[in-house]
């Protein structure tokens, strides 16, 4: 499964990615929009393999990565 690893964290992201923007029922949400406007251009993927994608068990990769938060400070470190 190790040769897996990078597809299945891109399609986790893709899946987090349409579960933010896609939403049933409107025009601009749909899912060639959210393809078009978030995925296509990150990614560069065909819409037949974004679809491909969203269908698959990243659950081999365990749970999600811990979010790295950066602090964002105008004093110099070490002062």
């Amino acid at each position: 499964m190790k040769h897996q690893t990078s597809y299945l964290k891109r399609a986790r992201e893709i899946q987090r990615i349409v579960s933010r923007h896609y939403e049933p029922g409107r025009q601009d949400r749909n899912l060639s929009a959210v393809y078009r406007r978030h995925v296509e251009p990150r990614f560069g993927i065909t819409y037949k393999t974004f679809l491909r994608a969203r269908k698959i068990d990243t659950s081999p990769l365990g749970q999600d990565e811990p979010v790295r938060e950066t602090v964002h400070s105008d004093e110099p470190c070490g002062e």
